[in-house]
C-alpha cells in the first residue's frame, strides 16, 4: 500500500508519500487499518506538512499482489470536523477579556491548609494516618 498527501486539488502537488512494509493485513471484511505517518516515507516528511496551506487530499493506492504495481486507488479531500473548526475560533481568545471573573488562581499548601488564591477558600487536610 501507498498513502500520499496532495495539496491544492486531487491532482495537485504531492507533499508526502509513504509505503508500508510489511503490507498491512485486511480483516475478514477486507478492511485495513493503518496509521498515516507511520509508514516508510518515500516523498517528504509527515511532520513537515504545513496543514494551514491546504486544502489537502489523501490518496490511497493498493497492489493486491503486495508489490508496487498499484491498481486500486482512491483520492478524497481531508475535511475538518466541526469540533476542530470551533477550536480554531477559541485558540487565541484572551480569557480575561472574555470573562474577567474567571482568573487563573494559585493553589498553595501551608501545613495542612490547602488554599486557592483570590478568595477561593481553604481546605484542611488530615495531618497523618489518613491513608490517602
Amino acid at each position: 500500500m501507498k498513502i500520499s498527501i496532495i495539496r491544492g486539488s486531487a491532482s495537485g502537488t504531492l507533499v508526502y508519500a509513504e509505503t508500508y512494509n510489511p503490507n498491512p493485513m485486511t480483516n475478514a471484511n477486507g478492511l485495513v487499518n493503518l496509521e498515516i505517518g507511520s509508514g516508510t516515507p518515500v516523498v517528504g516528511t509527515f511532520s513537515a506538512i504545513d496543514w494551514t496551506n491546504g486544502p489537502y487530499f489523501i490518496k490511497s493506492e493498493t497492489d493486491p499482489n503486495g508489490g508496487t504495481a498499484y491498481s486500486i486507488e482512491g483520492t478524497s479531500q481531508l475535511l475538518s470536523v466541526p469540533y476542530a473548526l470551533h477550536a480554531e475560533t477559541v485558540e487565541n481568545v484572551n480569557d480575561a477579556d472574555a470573562d474577567p471573573t474567571n482568573e487563573i488562581q494559585t493553589l498553595s499548601l501551608s501545613g495542612t491548609n490547602l488554599s486557592l488564591s483570590l478568595g477561593g477558600g481553604t481546605v484542611t487536610l488530615p495531618s497523618s494516618g489518613g491513608g490517602v
